[in-house]
């Protein structure tokens, strides 16, 4: 059986692997398709396609878009077929406000490591020790490399940095992500299809607010009234009840049904690029509809 992996991070963003790099991987791994959905950014996608179709394996242009949902929860959303080519200034202007508090998270971690272990480095110097290759710095392989550097445990910055709350968490309260209805008017504005990401986090990404079944519905059914085109039914954290909930939803509502498994590389080491449930042709069927 073929396999598909359709979400998937390069260290434009937070990953570890350069576009280039994950392709290899993928070709390692057996993939035939595979899309890079980086998040905020698209500044990897011309060096995976070109990559990619060295070895004549099937992609998507692709993002992950964040958002926020009422200042409540956090919201990501697989934004699949945009058009990076014509749309590059849409895409730069609509997506500041979300550079704008990666930037804002990433001060924040520099700012309480010069307080609390009196060291200090500078952006660049970041960006080369982590290789981020996008106009950002992500917390995430930020908060791995100084974890390394200072001698401590997995998780402890975290813990000290943003009192062992998830680096959003603030951000979200304050609604300074793109709302999820802006985001979904940019993916559409950027000739993209939005796919809901890993739904089953709902729960952990809530910040504020109920976490019940109903208030994931009030969200879902806003979004499928919004022109949502799928949810990503397939993921590794997902339970088999919340995979069947999703199954159903999608059958109810007429929606797409993907599988990604999230992969960042040595950041998140428990997944390989692949996700079982979508298959190569329903993926093929997919990029055909995010082509029209």
């Amino acid at each position: 059986m073929k396999k598909v992996g359709m979400h998937v991070h390069s260290c434009v963003s937070d990953g570890k692997d350069k576009p280039s790099v994950l392709i290899g991987k993928a070709v390692q791994d057996g993939l035939s398709a595979v899309c890079l959905t980086d998040h905020d950014l698209y500044h990897g996608i011309d060096e995976f396609q070109a990559e990619a179709k060295k070895y004549d394996l099937k992609t998507i242009p692709a993002m992950e878009v964040s958002a926020h949902w009422q200042n409540r929860s956090y919201v990501h959303f697989l934004a699949y077929g945009i058009d990076i080519s014509c749309k590059e200034s849409v895409l730069r202007e609509s997506l500041r406000k979300n550079w704008e508090v990666h930037d804002g998270v990433y001060d924040e971690i520099m700012k309480r490591l010069a307080v609390r272990y009196s060291v200090n480095f500078s952006r660049e110097t970041i960006r080369t020790k982590t290789g981020q290759l996008g106009p950002i710095n992500f917390a995430l392989p930020t908060i791995r490399f100084l974890e390394g550097y200072l001698g401590i445990e997995k998780g402890d910055f975290k813990r000290f940095a943003f009192d062992d709350r998830f680096t959003f968490e603030n951000p979200v309260l304050q609604g300074l992500y793109l709302s999820a209805q802006e985001a979904m008017e940019f993916i559409k504005s950027a000739g993209g299809k939005a796919v809901l990401a890993h739904p089953g986090m709902f729960s952990t990404y809530t910040v504020a607010g109920g976490t019940s079944v109903r208030d994931f519905e009030e969200l879902f059914f806003f979004l499928v009234d919004l022109g949502l085109s799928g949810i990503e039914t397939y993921y590794p954290n997902h339970t088999l009840e919340q995979t069947e909930y999703f199954e159903n939803l999608a059958l109810r509502c007429r929606l797409w049904k993907t599988a990604g498994s999230d992969y960042h590389g040595e950041y998140k080491p428990n997944c390989g690029m692949s996700m079982p449930g979508m298959s190569y042709e329903d993926f093929l069927r997919f990029k055909d509809f995010c082509e029209r």
